[in-house]
């Protein structure tokens, strides 16, 4: 099957399929993750219900609240993702570099 996807007279029909299957897996592996997301979010904020209802009552608005539920949520998983992201890039990096795969490279 791969022979006929990326050889050379295959023409672009069979190329979009390819890519519609790639494209297709991509939103399956990156929407899992987000609905995953959401519902561990969703049960922490209804669990927080109590307080929610406190800081209503003192004169929060939706706002407010939405606010700060965005940042409590987004803000420790992009640092723990930036950091984790950065530090494995530099493991990569290193190996490269050190296997000799790309002939110029030079560490950094």
């Amino acid at each position: 099957m791969s022979i006929t996807i990326f050889s050379p007279g295959s023409g672009q029909t069979r190329s979009g399929w390819l890519w519609a299957c790639i494209l297709g897996a991509a939103v399956l592996f990156m929407s899992l993750p987000a609905i995953n997301l959401v519902n561990i979010n969703l049960s922490r904020i209804l669990e927080r219900a109590p307080e929610i209802g406190v800081r209503k009552a003192f004169g929060a608005t939706s706002r407010t609240l939405v606010g700060q539920f965005v940042v409590e949520n987004v803000v420790p998983l992009t640092l723990v993702g930036g950091l984790l992201g950065w530090a494995l890039s530099a493991v990569v990096l290193r190996g490269i570099v050190a296997s000799a795969v790309i002939p110029y490279a030079t560490p950094i």
